[in-house]
């Protein structure tokens, strides 16, 4: 077996994280993510695509969207393909509170329009093999999971990533937990 991964440190895209086991908990220091999360250090419950099944609160009662999406219950939950939320098609947007940001080359992070809460993040490589297509990663912001799974033993991080691009206190607490903090 590989050893875990301690320091991953590379640009946002495609990676090759094959010493890596899905799905785990990753501890990120990276700069955008901090700017776009609003946040000091990003939590990301890190996974295969296609483990993934969105359940999302309908925005529209039109028709159309009826005929796109699985329509549960009183018409206030809707199913879609998970690849087709990841990449925020036009039917999932218009019908749903879901918006997208490409905040990179086919780098796209999933936000809620109505309460603006980060979601995911997606690389598609669409130069990809089939097979790496189906084996690519989604990272879900850690602190949008139903809260029994913040809790779980197995889901605490495993992975501490983009550590160069940290804020110094931020890597010292994680490094050294409270005992860094500030005391008088």
């Amino acid at each position: 077996m590989p050893p875990p991964l301690k320091d991953i440190d590379l640009p946002v895209g495609h990676h090759d994280f094959s010493t890596a086991r899905y799905p785990h908990v990753e501890l990120d220091h990276c700069s955008m993510c901090r700017r776009i999360q609003g946040s000091v250090l990003v939590v990301w419950f890190m996974c295969i695509w296609d483990w993934v099944e969105f359940s999302l609160s309908s925005s529209s009662t039109s028709s159309s969207s009826k005929e796109l999406v699985k329509v549960s219950g009183e018409g206030k939950k809707v199913e879609f393909n998970t690849r087709d939320v990841l990449n925020g098609e036009k039917h999932v947007v218009e019908s749903t509170h879901v918006r997208v940001f490409e905040s990179s080359k086919d780098t796209k992070r999933i936000f809620c329009g109505k309460c603006g809460t980060n979601l995911t993040l997606w690389h598609d490589d669409k130069e990809a093999t089939a097979e790496e297509r189906r084996v690519q990663k989604v990272d879900i912001a850690f602190g949008s999971l139903d809260p029994e799974y913040l809790e779980w033993e197995a889901l605490k991080p495993v992975v501490s990533g983009y550590e160069s691009s940290g804020i110094g206190w931020v890597r010292k607490l994680v490094k050294e937990g409270e005992k860094s903090l500030y005391q008088e």
